[in-house]
């Protein structure tokens, strides 16, 4: 016998109907009326909404996805045609694929309705426990970082103004994150960013685009970058005559 879906409501109406619902079972809804259903499991054609996995590390979505899945769920909760049905976020029993909806969903309540992360999770603790994130390495992990975590988190960015939700750029944070372009990240918005560590040629051994020190030069000074920090192995020589482009620039290797 099927176990009984797991639903959580999330946004009340001004009816006596929830109007925004989030839902797990093990298999999609069907034919219930003036109810719609939408699911980021699985986005084969875009990946827009699918967390990809470095090692063992499986989550949670990262700031673009975040705003992405806030906004359409705006415009949809917005959009008169569905004025009067109950929208469902429904996901798999997955734990991966569950607790990653359940963030989206939490995140959701956090940035844009205000809610604190403890307020947003509430509603989801008398379900059966969700994983807990892990570093993006193989092996054990050492620490805890629950959902609840990362929740507070996003509550504290907001606070401090290191998120923005109206002035969000998702097409600059898309396009510095991805490894041809240097696989950047604001860690604080204009004070530290992290990247790939420099690769001392432009293409690795499968073909693919790197960024060498060169390359990185200029997106630097862009960005207001003054000084830069090594924390990993050594994979090029930080020599002013190797790398004038990017020393030219100000910056300095420590």
């Amino acid at each position: 016998m099927a176990s009984p879906a797991q639903i959580v409501p999330i946004l009340p109406s001004t009816s006596h109907l929830d109007r925004l619902l989030w839902m797990c079972h093990t298999s999609p809804p069907r034919n219930l009326p003036k109810a719609y259903y939408f699911c980021v499991d699985s986005v084969p054609h875009t990946q827009d909404l699918v967390y990809e996995p470095f090692c063992n590390d499986f989550g949670p979505l990262n700031l673009a996805m975040v705003v992405r899945y806030c906004r359409e769920l705006q415009r949809l909760l917005a959009n008169p045609d569905f004025s009067t049905y109950r929208i469902y976020h429904y996901t798999s029993t997955d734990p991966v694929k569950r607790v990653n909806a359940a963030f989206l969903i939490c995140a959701y309540e956090v940035i844009v309705r205000g809610k604190t992360g403890m307020e947003a999770w509430g509603p989801f603790l008398h379900l059966e426990p969700f994983p807990d994130y892990r570093d993006a390495s193989f092996g054990g992990c050492s620490y805890k970082c629950t959902l609840l975590h990362c929740l507070r988190g996003l509550e504290i960015g907001i606070k401090l103004g290191w998120l923005d939700y109206e002035r969000f750029n998702l097409e600059e944070y898309e396009k510095l994150e991805k490894i041809e372009n240097g696989d950047m990240n604001w860690i604080i918005p204009g004070k530290m960013l992290a990247f790939s560590c420099p690769s001392v040629s432009a293409v690795d051994e499968s073909g693919l685009r790197c960024f060498t020190p060169e390359d990185y030069g200029p997106e630097f000074k862009r960005l207001g970058v003054s000084s830069v920090v090594r924390l990993n192995k050594t994979t090029y020589e930080s020599t002013v005559s190797s790398h004038t482009a990017v020393y030219s620039h100000g910056l300095q290797a420590l």
